[in-house]
């Protein structure tokens, strides 16, 4: 098993267990029934503008979100923050909340035997490995392609391109037994141009959305997409 797969596990098997610890903390705070989702996200994001550098990030984000149920009055709560003090003031934010809520007694987690069970590999997550800088020259080379081969009179520059690299892990934990991580991995380049005809000015984009490094368009594809999708609106 390579060293990015036992990451991924430890992080899933990590946020499933927060997960769990949610779902007990808010059933003994006395919600009757409750449902968590979790998302953490990490990876690099790289900006040109101008064929020159703008922006270089690393992001990594958690959030955390639950509903609970009290006597058929659905309450809401939300932190970024995933220390176990915000997940109890988060938990207890919702069951107040849930206090002032009208009742509904059609709410409610779906019965246990509906729960799913099953869990076939998607291919959704792979190991995308690409350093800052080689995400950093992919962002200035699309800009900078994009305003040497752009010679339509139209077009009158870019405004800006980026790359960015990213893994997402979600969880969803219910009280009634369910408990279940999944990941993806998220691969983007976008490439935006500003075009000009008779005084009016319009942007347009081209992009490539993708899991997998080696499935993204050619550079010379996201540019003809953004060049197509600007002069269709001038």
């Amino acid at each position: 098993m390579s060293s990015f797969t036992n990451r991924l596990h430890e992080r899933e098997q990590k946020l499933e267990q927060i997960s769990r610890d949610v779902v007990t903390d808010a059933v003994a705070s006395g919600a009757d029934e409750c449902k968590i989702f979790i998302s953490g996200a990490e990876g690099i994001s790289a900006s040109s503008l101008d064929g020159e550098v703008e922006n270089v990030s690393y992001h990594k984000d958690n959030g955390m979100s639950i509903v609970v149920l009290k006597d058929h009055c659905r309450g809401v709560a939300s932190t970024n923050d995933l220390s176990e003090k915000a997940l109890h003031e988060a938990v207890v934010s919702a069951i107040n909340i849930a206090g002032y809520a009208d009742r509904d007694p059609y709410s409610g987690l779906c019965d246990k035997e509906e729960l799913c069970t099953e869990f076939p590999d998607l291919k959704l997550m792979f190991d995308n490995e690409i350093s800052a800088e080689a995400g950093v020259d992919f962002a200035v080379e699309l800009d900078r392609m994009a305003s040497e081969q752009c010679s339509d009179p139209r077009i009158k520059k870019t405004d800006g391109a980026s790359f960015s690299n990213f893994f997402v892990t979600n969880v969803l934990a219910t009280s009634n037994g369910f408990c279940k991580a999944s990941s993806r991995s998220s691969v983007m380049a976008d490439l935006t141009l500003l075009g000009e005809s008779g005084g009016k000015m319009q942007r347009g984009s081209g992009y490539s959305l993708e899991v997998k490094l080696d499935r993204i368009y050619p550079k010379e594809k996201i540019i003809r997409e953004a060049y197509e999708n600007t002069v269709m609106k001038l």
